[in-house]
């Protein structure tokens, strides 16, 4: 035990831990506006955080829609937060369309980066505007000043149970996968987490539609 204490591995994983501890904390006050029309649409502003799932979940029973018609609009605009909170939201309006027989067309006139691109993915009609961008990646954690690491790193440096890491590859396997049957993305675009713009969206069947203002 002594011996893991002195090691200076030791104090960088207590660090990147308390960093993101706090991150959460912090942000977690500055989650994503989610509103209904009482319509057919729901607009998503802002970051992905812990209590949005619910928020989304309440949003969702305000909708009122003709079964088997029509389609749920979703309007994001977001910089991401939480993969955990993403994939969760995913769940959620993936089952809901389900339930009720309503595909979801996903709308981006500005942003929808990392998580805010995963639930742009989740639309079986996939609109996006000429001034949009949208961006995805696998899964990094964030350490002290604003430093980022892959998956990789910490399993190198032993910062990672297997637990985590199992958990881990799996999201990126899962995300790899929807990228695969819905769109030509290339990899390694996702690997470097580049920016995509409106344009090559297109191209790539990221987005299904185009539309210029």
């Amino acid at each position: 035990m002594w011996k893991n204490i002195k090691d200076p591995l030791f104090y960088t994983a207590i660090i990147i831990i308390a960093t993101i501890i706090c991150l959460v904390l912090i942000k977690g006050s500055q989650a994503a506006t989610i509103l209904s029309d009482g319509a057919a649409t729901i607009s998503i502003d802002g970051q992905l955080w812990p209590g949005d799932v619910g928020r989304l979940t309440r949003e969702l029973g305000k909708v009122r829609i003709r079964r088997g018609a029509n389609m749920l609009n979703l309007i994001i605009d977001s910089d991401g937060g939480s993969a955990d909170v993403a994939q969760s939201m995913m769940y959620v309006l993936s089952r809901w369309s389900k339930e009720h027989n309503v595909p979801i067309r996903t709308k981006v006139y500005t942003k929808a980066l990392s998580g805010g691109g995963l639930l742009f993915l989740i639309g079986d009609e996939r609109i996006i505007g000429n001034l949009g961008v949208v961006m995805i990646h696998e899964v990094w954690f964030e350490g002290a000043a604003g430093q980022r690491y892959t998956l990789e790193d910490l399993i190198k440096s032993e910062q990672m149970s297997p637990a985590g890491a199992k958990a881990t590859r799996g999201f990126n396997s899962l995300m790899y996968q929807l990228l695969a049957e819905r769109t030509t993305i290339p990899e390694e675009w996702v690997k470097n987490s580049r920016v995509i713009t409106a344009e090559e969206a297109y191209k790539h069947n990221l987005a299904t539609h185009y539309i210029t203002f």
